[in-house]
Formats: structure tokens, sequence, C-alpha cells
């Protein structure tokens, strides 16, 4: 009897020593030490999805900036204030029975009220002049064509408008030679070409006015 209550106070002994280490082994988490460790990730770079591209582009539509036009000008058709520049003969090499015919630019269809003439001599300035016609009335008698562009505003009729650039003369050296446009009163160009003509000869188009 004494042995086995021994025993059980020895299995009572060990169970309770058993279970103090359990809760001693519990201990409160170690916290770092306080060591931080380098980032090696590189920085990401910051970028502007709005940056504009510095680098120059070209002005496909204007690569060779000419004489200036002043549209707020409703006619600026005046002799020139400068000397003829011979320079060198126009055409040279073509025969002057190439010139002696009529040239048509075609017609076009526009809603603008007006539409405003632009023209120039684009070769050797030589005191070029030309007569201009609307529908068979003339409303500039003579123009001296030089470097610069000039233009006139014309207040267009319903239905067709014709107009004529006759030759007056072929200046210093042949044949009568101009760069033209027309464009409408929104700026829009309509017609735009260049004529060599014998004098005598004429430049024309067609615009039809729609309501």
């Amino acid at each position: 009897m004494r042995n086995y209550y021994l025993f059980f106070i020895f299995l009572f002994t060990m169970g309770w020593v058993h279970a103090q280490i359990d809760q001693g082994s519990k201990g409160k988490p170690i916290k770092g030490g306080g060591i931080v460790l380098p980032d090696n990730t590189p920085p990401t770079p910051s970028v502007d999805l709005w940056e504009k591209d510095e680098k120059p582009t070209k002005d496909y539509f204007n690569l060779e900036k000419k004489s200036k036009i002043d549209l707020t000008q409703k006619d600026d058709f005046v002799k020139p204030k400068t000397k003829f520049d011979p320079g060198i003969p126009k055409r040279e090499g073509a025969s002057h029975e190439d010139f002696k015919k009529d040239q048509y630019f075609g017609d076009v269809i526009t809603k603008s009220k007006t539409l405003r003439l632009i023209c120039r001599d684009h070769e050797t300035v030589d005191g070029d002049k030309v007569k201009i016609l609307h529908n068979g009335k003339v409303i500039r008698e003579e123009v001296n064509l030089t470097g610069d562009y000039k233009s006139i505003e014309v207040e267009l009729q319903p239905g067709f408008n014709k107009f004529e650039f006759i030759a007056i003369n072929e200046g210093l050296y042949s044949p009568n030679t101009a760069e033209f446009r027309i464009v409408d009163e929104k700026g829009i160009s309509l017609v735009g070409n260049v004529w060599n003509l014998a004098g005598g000869y004429k430049a024309s188009f067609i615009v039809v006015k729609e309501e």
C-alpha cells in the first residue's frame, strides 16, 4: 500500500514539473535587433506621360516660306515699287510658239460668297502685266506682277463665275509667267497653278457658286 502512494506521488510530481517546463518555453517572441537591410531594388524612374517631344519636327506643308499674304486686305494690287531684276531669261530654250495658246485650269464648286484671287511672278521679275476679267467684265485693267503676292477680293454671282487673266505683255523675257491661287472666304484653297503665256493669250478657270 505504501508503495502505491509513493508511485502516485511520483506521477503527480512529474506531471507538475512537465507543465512548468512547457509554460516556460512559451516566452515572449524575440523582436528584431533593429537591423535594416539595404534595398537593392533600383528606383523606378518617374514618367511624365504628357511630356512633349522637344525634337524639332518638319513642316511638310510649308518647307519653303515665301512672301506672306495679308488676307485682311480686300485689295492690294499695287504698282511695283521695286526695280525689275532681269536675272536669267525665263524658259530658256523653249520655243515662243509653245506659249501661244490659252490655258484652262478647270472648274470648282463652292458655297463661299466671296473669293480671293492671289498671284505673283514666280520666275524672273521682269515687268509682266495682266488684265483680270470676271464673267467678261474687267475688274482690273492692269496688274503688274512682282515677286510678292498680290490679292483682290471678288464677290461671286450665283451659278457660273468665269475668271480670266489676259497677258498684256511678256516683260523683258518671254513668256508672261505667274503663280496664282484662289481661296474661299474661309481661306481654303480651291485652285492653284502657274501659267506661261505669250502676249494676248489668257489663263482661265470657272467657279460655280451654289446656294
